[in-house]
């Protein structure tokens, strides 16, 4: 399984996953035209690694801004990952947000209700990431 590198769009988050670490990381903005299509080839690599057995998988977000189908996106994300994690894998997700800005810890927080897995936000300027 190969690598993705996304560098970051003016209105597309940087994505970078690397299948043989387990690393998923999106940084950024998120409101692409078509959020669905954009982030298919993301849920369609991370659906394709948690298939194979021991995987483990850390998802590392610091999104500053979705729009509603990013969310919808992300929660797509996030549901393999949770359901992975009830199957065994060892998954996690560790969301950054600034500490100034509340929206962003809310919308992690609410990810974070309907999920299973290991789930940390940690407060940290998005700048310094």
């Amino acid at each position: 399984m190969e690598s993705i590198i996304r560098e970051a769009g003016s209105s597309t988050p940087y994505i970078a996953f690397d299948p043989d670490n387990g690393v998923l990381q999106i940084k950024g903005e998120s409101y692409p035209e078509n959020a669905l299509g954009f982030y298919e080839p993301i849920v369609e690599a991370i659906e394709d690694y948690l298939r194979t057995p021991e995987s483990t998988l850390e998802i590392t977000l610091a999104l500053s801004y979705m729009n509603t189908s990013s969310i919808k996106a992300m929660m797509d994300i996030l549901d393999l990952a949770d359901d992975a994690h009830q199957a065994g894998a060892r998954v996690q997700v560790i969301w950054y947000h600034d500490p100034e800005d509340d929206r962003s810890l809310e919308v992690a927080e609410e990810f974070c209700e309907d999920l299973k897995l290991p789930f940390k936000t940690v407060a940290k300027s998005l700048d310094e990431l």
